[in-house]
Parts: C-alpha cells; sequence; structure tokens
C-alpha cells in the first residue's frame, strides 16, 4: 500500500511532481500517518493528498474503493500493495491463497472496476509492481488457493505465483489497451 516502502516513496514524489495522489491502505490511522509524513518531508509540495480505505483481501472493499472513486478521471494506478512470506497456508475469504489474492486478484478486481476511468482519462497508465520471483512462479491454474490434497504448501511459491500473475496481467492488459491509450 502507500503507507510504507515503496508506495510511501512513490506517493512522495508524485506529490512533489504535481500529482493528486490518493493514499489506498487497509488502516486509515496508518493511511494517515503516512500522508502526515510526506506533508512532514515536503511542507511546500504542490500536489494533492487523500486518504481513502482499501483492503485488497476483501473483494468488497475494493469494490467500495471503486464505488467511491466513483467518474472521476484516472490518469494513472500503481497497484502495489502486497503480503510476502505468510508463514502458514491461509485461504482469503473468497477461497484463495491469501498472497495469491491480496497481490493480485485485488489488484486485478480493483483495475477491472477503473478502467472506464483510464480510459475516458487517456492518456493513462496502469503500473503492476512485481518482483524478479516471477521468474519462478508456476501457475496452476485449478488450484490457487493451494490446495493441500494436490501440492504441499511453499509460501515463496505462493508468492512467485502471485508476482507472476502481476506481470501476465500487465501484459495482458497492455495487449488489449495500449491502442486504447491505456
Amino acid at each position: 500500500g502507500a503507507n510504507t516502502g515503496i508506495g510511501w516513496e512513490t506517493a512522495k514524489q508524485l506529490y512533489i511532481q504535481n500529482a493528486d495522489v490518493v493514499l489506498a491502505c487497509r488502516s486509515k490511522t496508518r493511511c494517515e500517518h503516512a500522508m502526515a509524513n510526506i506533508t512532514a518531508q515536503v511542507p511546500d509540495g504542490v500536489g494533492s493528498l487523500e486518504v481513502s480505505l482499501l483492503d485488497l483481501n476483501d473483494f468488497d472493499s475494493v469494490r467500495a474503493f471503486a464505488s467511491r472513486w466513483g467518474d472521476r478521471p484516472l490518469h494513472l494506478l500503481i497497484n502495489n500493495a502486497g503480503i510476502m512470506a505468510l508463514p502458514q497456508h491461509t485461504l482469503s475469504p473468497s477461497g484463495v491463497e491469501m498472497q495469491m489474492n491480496v497481490n493480485h486478484m485485488g489488484h486485478f478486481l480493483l483495475t477491472g472496476l477503473l478502467l472506464p476511468n483510464l480510459r475516458a482519462s487517456t492518456p493513462a497508465r496502469v503500473i503492476n509492481v512485481s518482483s524478479n520471483a516471477s521468474d519462478f512462479g508456476n501457475l496452476v491454474m485449478g488450484d490457487l488457493g493451494w490446495d493441500p490434497a494436490k501440492r504441499k504448501f511453499s509460501y515463496w511459491h505462493a508468492y512467485a505465483d502471485s508476482k507472476l500473475a502481476n506481470v501476465l496481467h500487465a501484459k495482458e492488459l497492455n495487449r488489449l489497451m495500449a491502442a486504447e491509450g491505456v
């Protein structure tokens, strides 16, 4: 998300560059803290900052975020939030392995819901942040939940699968949308 790491640095740099930035995070408190840190470090920032709740593990939260977005323009969507190396096999509420759900499925749904805004705002971009862990991903399409009856769970391989899904999504989105300016 936008409250730490790459997401926070990206939000800060976009703010410096005069962008209107929405920090989307699971925790309103952490997101507000991140926004306060950006404005403290960049008191002369010329962009704008806004906080909005978004839990990528909860598809209702993803839909609510997109609904709140409404028909506002959207020139840049950065799918950055992620989790890594959960110590045990954990399923999301939708029955998908949690790293896959948070790192890919939530972003996939969000991008699809905001695609009309991106199309209406061309030129627009979608950036899917991935990892070189995608190099050892091996998606098993009938088993995104890592069913223990089918295969032994490996948190690193589950993470790699989610990062490979990010890459494949970005490539397919580019193939489908480049001619439209997205």
